[in-house]
């Protein structure tokens, strides 16, 4: 089921992953917001998946080979800000039982 919801987004619930990984390559971030955002509503507004979308888009060619783009839009490789948030738990737990 999570998968058949995943695809109904066409990829696009993966911006954000994509436009992590574009600042990590040196675009710049609301450089990289704004081409991503322009790049998600031409992929709703058509029958194509986000991925094949960014491929073909010349500005993302210059950050991201198609292989990078592919494990970017993979949602278990993608957690976000889990990490940071799972270590502010802990700090702030460690803190409460001192």
């Amino acid at each position: 089921n999570i998968k058949k919801n995943l695809k109904l987004t066409k990829g696009l619930n993966m911006a954000e992953a994509i436009m992590i990984a574009m600042t990590k390559k040196g675009m710049g971030r609301q450089e990289a917001h704004e081409l991503l955002r322009k790049l998600a509503v031409e992929t709703y507004n058509s029958d194509r998946e986000y991925s094949e979308v960014l491929k073909e888009n010349s500005e993302i060619k210059k950050y991201m080979n198609e292989e990078e783009i592919d494990e970017a839009l993979k949602p278990e490789n993608y957690i976000g800000t889990a990490v940071e948030q799972v270590r502010k738990v802990l700090d702030v737990s460690k803190h409460e039982r001192a």
